[in-house]
């Protein structure tokens, strides 16, 4: 019977420190790369912002000039003696839609400047707006729900929120949360947000025949658990 073979491994402690050190500075350098992404993916987001902001103010100085030209050009062929209806009509519907363009273009400023810099000067997640339409049919109303995150928007938020309509039926305060009130067709009351600027929320209310709405309440729930707040709205039907 053969001898057992003699194996011998040599032990070299400053190799094995050295890969080690390697391996640590690898995931370093690689938790460095990814916060450096992060940072410049966050000041990406926030030029964005500035300069769709910065195009809307242009727009509008644009359009408000063009406005002034139309207003002149209206005026002169008022006075005129042999006016052209159809031209001066022409001229007056152009005016009419410019008008238009620029009150909408006014009011995406003014959200986007909510965002950036609120008038408050609170920063952090913020229920912007509440708005009730009439709906297509008797007892139909469309909610709409903006929340933005105004000043920081270094992190994406995450959370759900939670919408109630409180009222009246037969003489007695009724509460019916969202789901209660949706169209059949209708997927789920809940709604769950997760932004980094803002989020819309539309959906559609039927409201029961025998329900007097009075207000509405909205609770933000982040996803934390923690910094959960509510905003309380008049039942209000926005002019069409």
């Amino acid at each position: 019977m053969s001898a057992p073979k003699l194996v011998v491994r040599t032990h070299s402690p400053v190799r094995t420190w050295l890969v080690r050190a390697f391996a640590v500075l690898a995931a370093l350098s690689a938790a460095w790369a990814v916060f450096i992404y992060g940072e410049r993916h966050g000041e990406y987001m926030r030029a964005e912002a500035l300069a769709e902001r910065e195009r809307l103010e242009t727009e509008i100085a644009q359009l408000t000039a063009k406005n002034e030209i139309l207003k002149a050009d209206l005026a002169r062929q008022g006075a005129a003696m042999d006016v052209d209806s159809v031209a001066y009509a022409e001229v007056e519907t152009m005016l009419n839609d410019l008008n238009a363009e620029i009150a909408a273009l006014n009011e995406e400023l003014v959200f986007y400047r909510g965002i950036m810099s609120p008038s408050d000067g609170r920063s952090g997640l913020q229920i912007q707006s509440l708005e009730l339409g009439a709906g297509a049919d008797d007892r139909v109303y469309h909610l709409r729900l903006v929340l933005v995150q105004a000043r920081r928007h270094t992190r994406r938020v995450q959370g759900s929120v939670q919408l109630a309509v409180h009222g009246v039926a037969d003489s007695r305060p009724v509460i019916h949360p969202l789901g209660d009130l949706l169209p059949d067709d209708a997927d789920t009351g809940k709604l769950v947000y997760s932004f980094r600027y803002f989020q819309n929320f539309e959906r559609d209310l039927v409201l029961p025949a025998n329900f007097d709405p009075e207000r509405i309440q909205v609770t933000v729930t982040p996803k934390s658990g923690s910094g959960q707040f509510t905003r309380t709205f008049d039942w209000q039907i926005a002019e069409s």
